[in-house]
């Protein structure tokens, strides 16, 4: 009776201990999910930004693998938003490369007394007595000069941003393009015209065959040059979406050719703007013949983009790691206005000249 009795006690103890384990287990378990839930509540309350690690944010920017917003399926949208971009840094570049060599060439006639006065499509000067040779070379050679040096910079600049995100990307490309655009391809406005280079050849004493080599010559050497700058363009973009194999010619259409029409047509709009009529509501018409030079010149950015479409089939295989930065492929609506506004005030401004 007594081992009946201790046998039972004993399969009690266990039974207990059974239960007590049991229940010591569910307890950690809930507590461990609970510590689990508390985790997790805790990372939902903080900032978004803050559950990337730094390392996680330079991967989603440098990496050109999956993004956690670019989409294929927004391309389109990203190709529109480009055009519309390039074109808004295409004509700020145009205002700012135009105004460095055009001074250059009035500091140095303002010391030689010959009364310059910049206008928005040319430079005039108002004593046209007395010219020598020394002061008419170093006058119409100045710009050319200057614009080098500007090709240089800003290809430099471009070259550091780059891997930058931002618009500043875009805008140095179009900065040194124009800048080129002015140095290498100043000769073909310049003789057709007969401003710039053309007063440059004449004061040389060029020939006609001579004249006409040294077009084809520049002409020639921007065609061969687009080699490079259609890779420039590629790297340009902000999104892989935008170069994909498959993508890129498209791509350049929007990135290159839509932006160099609509800037040219918004440039040739402000050259036959009537300021009178506009301020006063009097006034005539401006002649488009007095904007050759700057028609010409914004002509030649088509051989630049017929060479680049030429020469993209020998990137067709390579691989570009983009610099993403999304907020570049919706409108830049600030620059856009100051675009549009910097254009205006431009044109008013030079429309009667700036006399030095």
């Amino acid at each position: 009776m007594l081992n009946l009795v201790n046998f039972e006690n004993m399969l009690g103890s266990v039974s207990n201990s059974s239960h007590s384990s049991e229940g010591s287990k569910r307890r950690k378990h809930r507590r461990s999910k609970s510590g689990i839930y508390d985790h997790v509540d805790e990372d939902l309350l903080r900032p978004k930004e803050s559950w990337l690690r730094p390392d996680d944010k330079e991967r989603m920017v440098y990496n050109p693998g999956k993004s956690l917003k670019s989409s294929s399926k927004d391309v389109q949208s990203y190709l529109r938003n480009t055009a519309l971009n390039s074109f808004v840094f295409f004509v700020l570049a145009y205002l700012a490369v135009y105004f460095p060599g055009k001074i250059a060439s009035a500091i140095l006639a303002s010391l030689s007394n010959r009364g310059p006065v910049i206008f928005y499509n040319k430079i005039l000067f108002t004593n046209i007595v007395g010219w020598e040779s020394s002061d008419a070379i170093s006058i119409f050679s100045a710009p050319l000069l200057v614009n080098f040096i500007q090709f240089v910079l800003y290809l430099a600049l471009f070259q550091w941003t780059k891997k930058s995100e931002g618009p500043y990307r875009v805008f140095a490309f179009w900065l040194f393009l124009h800048s080129m655009m002015r140095t290498l391809g100043s000769v073909l406005p310049g003789i057709a015209a007969f401003e710039e280079f053309g007063y440059l050849a004449g004061w040389l004493y060029f020939n006609s065959s001579t004249a006409f080599g040294l077009s084809m010559l520049s002409a020639g050497i921007l065609f061969f040059l687009s080699a490079i700058w259609v890779l420039f363009a590629l790297e340009t973009a902000y999104s892989k979406h935008l170069v994909y194999k498959g993508q890129r010619l498209k791509y350049l259409h929007f990135f290159i050719g839509l932006p160099v029409l609509a800037g040219s047509m918004f440039i040739l709009l402000l050259h036959s703007l009537n300021v009178d009529f506009f301020l006063q509501g009097s006034g005539t018409l401006p002649r488009l013949g007095d904007s050759t030079h700057e028609l010409i010149y914004l002509a030649e950015f088509g051989i630049v983009y017929v060479a680049m479409m030429m020469f993209l089939p020998f990137y067709r295989e390579r691989e570009f790691i983009i610099v993403r930065d999304l907020r570049m492929l919706k409108p830049q609506k600030v620059w856009l206005l100051a675009a549009i506004v910097l254009g205006l005030v431009f044109r008013v401004f030079l429309d009667k000249g700036w006399f030095w």
